[in-house]
């Protein structure tokens, strides 16, 4: 919703002034590519400490879904994944 509301306010207000809010044409994906190979390893390593389980939510309803399958997770992964690209987006780039 948050992704609807602010596209829409970009379409009716700014988008003949500014490219869509906080986004801009990259031109090479090299140093990011580098960022993520440095980042992986400490990202897996955090991964499986006890207080980042803690402090990050996981799927523990689905657990207790007796015919729970990995389809479930994946969406609630989505869902997560969305949810956390809409409020870094409004934070970052609206």
């Amino acid at each position: 919703m948050v992704l609807l509301l602010i596209s829409i306010c970009w379409w009716l207000k700014d988008r003949h002034t500014q490219p869509f809010y906080g986004i801009q044409k990259v031109t090479t994906y090299k140093p990011y590519f580098i960022m993520l190979l440095y980042m992986l390893p400490l990202i897996a390593l955090a991964a499986f400490q006890p207080d980042f389980k803690a402090m990050y939510p996981r799927a523990q309803l689905l657990q207790a879904i007796p015919d729970s399958h990995w389809g479930h997770y994946l969406v609630f992964e989505g869902c997560y994944g969305i949810d956390f690209v809409s409020i870094e987006f409004f934070s970052v780039g609206f």
